[in-house]
């Protein structure tokens, strides 16, 4: 049955119904059910089933799939038919018991699901026609003048066409994930309301994940994110740009770098212009609970911060015990798992030397090896980096003279960038640079304009 809903379903195409301004369809949608209700005749329906045809004619979608349309509410339409047959005054025709059929009660239950049946594959045929974004459009132009008396036209006419959309998109992967859990055993069918509403909980996440992944497949136009940055279009170099916060405290281009032209024409930045005050007394305002929550620090979703054994959960790999090693070779102890560790990192290693404090200087997967080293040698001024992701240029002119970081919390650095490849860098600091960690990503700036991002590969030794 779930599958026969097909209300907010688009059916692309090149008809002239298609082709159609979506506002002259929301004005015919609106003279057909008005031109309906006011239908009181088999002539006046008549006339209303001839444009249905001709609509449906115009429109190349298959009647069937109007028809099936029907099927999610025939007991509706039926309920009404048996209310208006039994219970319209009239002359009586047939008698019996408490019912009566009267002569006026089969015309109104006739004319009822004539009504209904028309009304529903009439409108149905705007969104089977109509892309959501050009219904959008459609519909905040034509309530364009209620901005006047301050009504929200934007957020309606939003809401309206994503509802439309939500519909289809939930009912079918509602009904792909009932199938799966039914074949591995699941009941949705059986027991008293509670037991079912139960059974129902399981589908709920990938449900909610699966309408995510199918934003994209439906050809929705915008992605709002709450991260702190800008995206500006540059009409003359008809690109994209990312650009920092309007408030450098909570910046946080640094980790939307690698995004490309097509996903930063596809995103939204709300927070951009706003500090962090304001984004509080908006959500204090809208009685959010999170007007009031701490900030976040490091990885938000590993409250605890214990990043390794999260790695190790996700990834259902272990990570076993392997050798510390001083940089010449010196073996010094034995370390948890390589995921517990980062370049730079001096806390936790739990071993110690005749060289004094001790850091990790290089990790080597190869064989399952942290190198650690003095401070002294932590510090580079060059490194190499690939997977380049250029954002306002499509390619880098000899040596260019920037900013850049290797860290999120890290002030930027005056540097030469040199593109060596089609995606690769190289990249020398004015001074030099402590723990340039291979697969970290450094980022590239000039003012406030995020140039690009790319991976470390490695750092060279000077």
């Amino acid at each position: 049955m779930l599958k026969d809903i097909t209300l907010g379903q688009y059916f692309p195409g090149n008809s002239l119904a298609h082709r159609l301004d979506p506002r002259t369809k929301i004005l015919l949608t609106v003279v057909y059910i008005v031109m309906l209700f006011c239908a009181k005749s088999f002539v006046s329906y008549g006339v209303v089933a001839a444009l249905l045809i001709a609509e449906v004619k115009i429109s190349g979608v298959a009647p069937k799939a109007l028809v099936r349309g029907l099927k999610p509410i025939l007991f509706i339409i039926c309920f009404t038919a048996v209310l208006n047959l039994f219970y319209t005054p009239g002359e009586t025709l047939v008698s019996f018991w408490i019912f009566k059929i009267t002569k006026e009660g089969i015309f109104t239950a006739f004319f009822m699901v004539l009504r209904i049946t028309m009304l529903i594959m009439g409108t149905f045929l705007l969104t089977y026609t109509t892309s959501p974004i050009a219904l959008t459009d459609g519909l905040e132009t034509l309530l364009g003048p209620l901005k006047k008396i301050r009504v929200p036209v934007h957020e309606l006419a939003m809401i309206m066409s994503i509802a439309l959309r939500m519909i289809p998109t939930l009912i079918e992967e509602t009904d792909k994930i009932m199938s799966a859990q039914k074949a591995r055993g699941a009941d949705f069918e059986s027991g008293n309301l509670l037991q079912r509403a139960r059974a129902l909980v399981p589908i709920l996440v990938p449900l909610f994940i699966s309408a995510f992944r199918r934003a994209d497949e439906l050809g929705w136009d915008r992605i709002a994110t709450g991260h702190y940055a800008r995206a500006d279009y540059d009409a003359g170099a008809g690109r994209w740009l990312l650009k920092k916060a309007a408030h450098p405290d909570k910046d946080q281009s640094y980790v939307l770098a690698m995004l490309t032209q097509e996903q930063l024409s596809r995103v939204l930045f709300p927070l951009g212009e706003l500090s962090k005050e304001e984004v509080r007394a908006v959500a204090q305002e809208a009685g959010l609970a999170s007007a009031k929550k701490k900030d976040s620090q490091d990885i938000c979703f590993i409250p605890d911060g214990d990043y390794g054994a999260f790695l190790r959960r996700h990834t259902g790999r272990d990570y076993p015990p392997g050798p510390f090693v001083f940089e010449d070779g010196t073996l010094l102890g034995r370390h948890r798992g390589i995921v517990d560790y980062t370049v730079g990192q001096r806390r936790g290693l739990g071993v110690s030397s005749e060289w004094g404090r001790l850091y990790v200087k290089e990790i080597r997967p190869q064989d399952n090896t942290v190198v650690l080293s003095g401070g002294g040698s932590l510090f580079a001024r060059t490194l190499t980096a690939g997977r380049l992701n250029l954002i306002p240029c499509a390619r880098l002119d000899g040596p260019v003279r920037l900013r850049a970081k290797i860290r999120y919390r890290m002030a930027e650095q005056p540097c030469t960038v040199e593109q060596t490849g089609q995606r690769a860098i190289r990249l020398t600091f004015d001074r030099p640079q402590r723990a340039i960690t291979p697969g970290q990503t450094v980022v590239l700036y000039d003012g406030d304009t995020v140039v690009g991002g790319a991976v470390i590969t490695r750092s060279v030794p000077d």
